[in-house]
């Protein structure tokens, strides 16, 4: 039995927290962080195309790029429902601990297939700073190969993958309207990285929201380093052979991403730069 949350008809889109990345960067960590602000919800991949008939019902695919000044009132329309928390069905509500009786106060919005069309969202549609979330595109491609969907994927299609989703959003036009964080940072200094998040989305700092970081994503397989007590920064560099590694950083350097290099971290210079050195 589908169990969705009784429609709150004054719900302002204004409230509703958008947790954005590439599958396998950790959204769903951030997105249960998150889970514990007071009377939230997650709603949970709501553009997946098999799962949500209303995104191929509209026109959408897997990973629709939408422009920035695009007018398309289908989509439009399809993303009020998905802000306002009105799209519920049994798979966008299977991360949700509310009781159906409940209103929800914030909606957390969560995508690994909305990268592309993230500047139209935004000017659009009135969120909390979205957060977008990136990671290595090497700990993506191992991290990735290790899943069961990705059996027919190669490393090389998978950074091809991750660079379009991002390419478009790692420019340096500044200011942009979301607030990009590093999983390697979000990893490393947790506290400080969460604490810097909640302040972005204007919500108070939960009291119990590291019982929550410290707890491993409900998407972290048996066979990734997480689950076997090995680092997930820096796996990578021992599940990729070198030449694999320079390869899937040729590829990023070729669409203009230089924020990731062989380090385990991201170029701390170019993040500032991307960020505006006051993210």
């Amino acid at each position: 039995m589908l169990d969705t949350i009784s429609e709150n008809k004054n719900y302002d889109t204004s409230d509703t927290i958008v947790v954005c990345g590439a599958p396998r960067t950790g959204t769903t960590w951030l997105a249960e962080v998150l889970n514990c602000i007071p009377d939230s919800t997650i709603l949970w991949e709501p553009l997946h195309v098999l799962q949500v008939p209303e995104v191929s019902e509209t026109g959408l695919s897997w990973r629709t790029e939408i422009q920035q000044n695009s007018s398309w009132p289908e989509a439009e329309e399809l993303f009020r429902k998905i802000l306002s928390g009105e799209l519920q069905n049994k798979w966008t509500m299977s991360r949700s601990r509310h009781r159906k009786d409940e209103y929800t106060k914030h909606w957390i919005v969560k995508f690994v297939r909305a990268n592309r069309l993230l500047r139209w969202l935004c000017d659009n549609f009135s969120t909390r700073p979205p957060i977008l979330l990136v990671r290595h595109p090497c700990a993506v491609v191992a991290s990735t190969l290790r899943t069961t969907w990705a059996k027919q994927q190669n490393f090389r299609g998978i950074t091809e993958n991750w660079c379009e989703d991002y390419a478009r959003l790692l420019g340096l036009d500044i200011p942009h309207p979301w607030k990009l964080v590093c999983y390697e940072h979000l990893a490393k200094q947790p506290q400080k990285q969460f604490e810097n998040i909640f302040k972005a989305i204007g919500v108070e700092i939960p009291n119990s929201y590291m019982d929550f970081v410290n707890n491993p994503s409900s998407t972290v397989f048996k066979n990734t380093a997480l689950a076997n007590d090995l680092d997930p920064l820096s796996q990578w560099q021992s599940d990729l052979s070198v030449a694999e590694i320079s390869e899937i950083l040729h590829i990023t350097r070729s669409y203009g991403i230089t924020l990731y290099n062989k380090s385990v971290e991201p170029d701390l210079s170019v993040f500032q730069a991307l960020i505006g050195r006051n993210n």
